[in-house]
């Protein structure tokens, strides 16, 4: 791992020539002020996850976080869910940000009878064997009730492009 960070390092220095003739380029202040769609719901499902407390567990990990750590996640992916599906309570499951959903939303790891399974360690980098390796054969948390929308995510990840690369 010190190995990656020192390479992953290097490489950030020597890119620094190209940042600096980049940043040059540009004109004015660095902050512009943008319009932006806001997911309205997130509130309601976070009270109703959360519950005024100052932590909960990550549904994949298990690990007890402070909330400010966790995500109120969908698991059929936002943008494919129609209007009432953004705001079913059954649709959520908190993720944490330490990876959980990172790695779930781009389909390294899924569920299927309410047991983690993840992308075949021979298809990822190996800086994530370790990850994946924690994560699978986990049983999710509030699987109950949720089965069609993991059935729905499960689907997606076993076609997706994580499982090729």
């Amino acid at each position: 791992m010190r190995r990656l960070w020192s390479r992953a390092s290097e490489n950030a220095d020597a890119g620094y020539g190209v940042l600096a003739a980049d940043l040059q380029k540009l004109h004015g202040p660095f902050d512009t002020v943008r319009q932006i769609a806001v997911r309205r719901e997130q509130a309601y499902l976070r009270k109703y996850l959360f519950s005024g407390r100052d932590a909960g567990a990550c549904s994949l990990c298990g690990r007890v976080l402070p909330i400010e750590l966790l995500v109120a996640a969908h698991i059929k992916r936002r943008s494919a869910c129609s209007g009432v599906e953004k705001g079913d309570s059954k649709n959520v499951v908190p993720m944490c940000l330490l990876g959980c959903d990172a790695l779930f939303e781009r389909g390294y790891v899924w569920a299927e009878a309410a047991e983690i399974c993840t992308v075949p360690p021979r298809n990822i980098a190996v800086e994530l064997r370790p990850l994946l390796t924690e994560l699978r054969g986990r049983t999710i948390s509030l699987w109950t009730g949720r089965e069609t929308y993991f059935g729905w995510h499960a689907a997606r990840a076993n076609s997706s492009s994580a499982q090729t690369s």
